[in-house]
């Protein structure tokens, strides 16, 4: 049985592993999965540092960071970040270790299905999941809404619904949506899932 090492970003992230790719790659290739949380504050330096402690340990090791939230990323582009991240780790294995950030945060992949989150967020009015619907479809996809303070996908679901948690609800959405939801509707995070398929 092949063991996949996932550092995550913080506790989020880190539920989103429990609860939704744990048991897809259990069911899927018999895997293994041990996310590793790095309590936020993601840079190339700190993250780096954690991938090089994790290879030994696992056949294959990836990352699921913010781009949002990444610190010292300057005017970079996530693939330039991810290309990045795999240089500083001194990765010389093709599929050992498979660098992800997720575009813009986690919350894409919540927003990525309107009816799953409003019905989660307790919302019988289809207001609030057609203003969703119209922000992603104007954007081109859930992975495309913006990446600002202001506009953010996270902003947006607490603009609509105040008491939105990103630990406690987010996982569960997803959980919702399914992985077959969030590939479809997803494409990078669904290239990510096969770059790990691929790989185990």
């Amino acid at each position: 049985m092949k063991r996949l090492g996932i550092s995550v970003e913080g506790s989020t992230e880190l539920e989103f592993v429990k609860k939704v790719l744990t048991p897809y790659f259990s069911e899927q290739k018999e895997v293994i999965v041990i996310p590793v949380d790095m309590h936020g504050n993601v840079s190339i330096q700190r993250a780096a540092h954690e991938i090089k402690k994790l290879l030994g340990g696992f056949d294959v090791v990836t990352t699921l960071y913010d781009f949002q939230g990444f610190k010292f990323k300057g005017i970079k582009k996530v693939e330039e970040l991810e290309e990045d991240l795999k240089k500083a780790a001194e990765c010389q294995t093709k599929n050992l270790f498979i660098p992800y950030i997720q575009v813009y945060e986690f919350e894409a992949l919540v927003l990525c299905d309107p009816k799953a989150l409003c019905n989660q967020m307790g919302s019988h009015d289809e207001t609030e999941e057609k203003e969703i619907d119209a922000v992603i479809k104007q954007k081109g996809g859930a992975e495309k809404v913006n990446d600002s303070e202001l506009t953010k996908p996270s902003n947006r679901i607490k603009n609509l619904f105040p008491h939105y948690n990103k630990k406690l609800h987010g996982p569960p959405i997803c959980q919702k949506i399914g992985m077959r939801g969030l590939r479809e509707r997803c494409p990078r995070f669904n290239q990510w899932i096969e770059k790990i398929n691929s790989s185990l």
